[in-house]
């Protein structure tokens, strides 16, 4: 009987040792993981993060802006000083077609506080024939939010709301090419 005591407690002592180590290193992978996980797929600007949202007035006095939406999304910065987006905006046109025809987003954001005036906008867009209507960021918030340095810049972004590519500078017929076919 005594053995049976014996024996008794130490596998009780056992078990809860088993479970207390157990415990303690679930503990140390657990926070670990997550944080890492969270790190990877935080909300920010760059390739790999999650793209922030927002909402601007357009030019044609309605509300848009990036929401997480099926389908993929690019939103172009721009402004019409800026010979680069001069350059590129017949390219830029037919994206937007393009996008529009296969059921993803284009959005351009045109950088109305950095001296663009509206009825320049207007003619800038009806001399290259765009039907998209740009949202004007008329205080640089989402210019700021989005880290923009240099126009143009475009912003890839997949179906899940992912970041998958950032370019600075004017686009090229092939990478047009490449993000229709995403």
């Amino acid at each position: 009987m005594k053995l049976l005591k014996t024996f008794g407690g130490v596998a009780t002592f056992v078990a809860i040792g088993v479970v207390g180590w157990v415990y303690f290193q679930a503990e140390q992978v657990s926070p670990y993981d997550v944080e890492a996980i969270v790190k990877e797929r935080a909300e920010g600007v760059h390739v790999g993060n999650i793209a922030p949202s927002f909402t601007l007035k357009t030019l044609s006095g309605t509300q848009d802006g990036y929401l997480p939406r099926p389908g993929n999304t690019i939103i172009h910065f721009f402004a019409t000083w800026c010979y680069p987006c001069q350059e590129e905006m017949p390219f830029i046109v037919r994206l937007h077609e393009q996008l529009r025809a296969q059921g993803d987003t284009f959005l351009a954001v045109n950088l109305t506080h950095e001296g663009d005036r509206q009825s320049d906008l207007s003619a800038f867009l009806n001399h290259f024939e765009a039907t998209f209507d740009p949202v004007l960021d008329e205080r640089g918030d989402i210019q700021q939010l989005y880290q923009i340095v240099g126009i143009p810049t475009t912003i890839v972004i997949g179906r899940d709301g992912i970041i998958e590519d950032r370019i600075t500078g004017a686009l090229s017929p092939q990478m047009i090419d490449q993000w229709v076919s995403f």
